[in-house]
């Protein structure tokens, strides 16, 4: 059965960031949405990163490409799923705004396959 891990909506947002590192209790597979509900900027790209296993560096394992129109985008990650890579202990979401006009409001949801 699913659950949602994270579940959260940012609004207007002009700057690159990120949600912080989300702890994933031993969770092997995720599936992340992101749902695009409000574009002020030319596109934004999103990126799912991993805690490796020292506990202090970061890998990217997925990019979502430039989105430059409304909806949902949404990608299967760990072992057997579109994106195989092994998550770790911790995942975060981050985001990369190009040309914020007015800002980007879009949510994400993390859960558990």
């Amino acid at each position: 059965m699913s659950a949602a891990i994270y579940d959260q909506t940012f609004s207007l947002q002009v700057t690159n960031g990120d949600t912080g590192w989300i702890g994933l209790g031993g969770t092997k597979q995720v599936a992340v949405d992101f749902d695009v509900q409000a574009l002020g900027a030319t596109s934004i790209q999103f990126f799912v990163d991993r805690l490796t296993a020292d506990g202090a560096t970061s890998q990217q394992i997925w990019a979502s490409g430039a989105l430059s129109l409304l909806g949902v985008k949404g990608v299967s990650l760990g072992p057997g799923l579109a994106v195989g890579e092994v998550l770790g202990s911790s995942t975060r979401i981050r985001w990369q705004i190009v040309a914020p006009i007015t800002g980007v409001t879009f949510h994400v949801m993390l859960t558990t396959l």
